[in-house]
């Protein structure tokens, strides 16, 4: 049994691809390839994260089912979980996931998000593989109490495809 923990992670955003005609999300091509355009790395603001697929369940039962329901996959979604320590710095946290942020709050927005996910901060292998995705920001909100640590929990709706790179 493979046991992994996760102590290098690398989570990098931004809102350029190299190649536009191959990047994750919408409109785009079915093959996704390449990397996120002067990406910079968050990994230092996180403290978990999740990434979950999943997909409608459209029900495809007729009379040569024998009694039993039969379904096929409909559409594809996905979400990135991540919880964040929150800090009101230049470049950090707030300035870049809330309002009027890089990659802020703006839900009419049609500047291109991404995340390029890895479990290790080597380069991209069969055993490190990259999870690149294009993502939507639609909410934005933290809180506290006294003497408590500020954090932001945050889950991002992916668009269009995912991709596992591992080159």
């Amino acid at each position: 049994m493979a046991v992994f923990t996760l102590i290098n992670p690398v989570i990098l955003g931004g809102t350029a691809w190299s190649v536009p005609a191959t990047a994750p999300g919408l409109g785009q091509g079915v093959t996704v390839a390449g990397t996120i355009t002067a990406g910079v790395d968050y990994s230092a603001m996180i403290t978990e994260i999740s990434i979950a697929f999943d997909a409608e369940k459209q029900d495809y039962t007729n009379m040569a089912s024998a009694g039993w329901v039969q379904s096929l996959g409909g559409l594809a979604s996905g979400m990135i979980g991540l919880k964040f320590n929150q800090d009101f710095a230049a470049s950090q946290t707030d300035a870049t996931f809330g309002l009027g942020g890089t990659l802020g709050f703006d839900p009419a927005s049609t500047t291109s998000k991404y995340f390029d996910v890895k479990a290790q901060g080597s380069t991209r292998s069969a055993t490190n593989p990259s999870y690149v995705m294009q993502w939507l920001n639609l909410g934005y909100a933290f809180g506290a109490a006294v003497g408590q640590v500020v954090t932001y929990d945050a889950s991002f709706p992916m668009t269009g495809k995912p991709g596992r790179l591992t080159a």
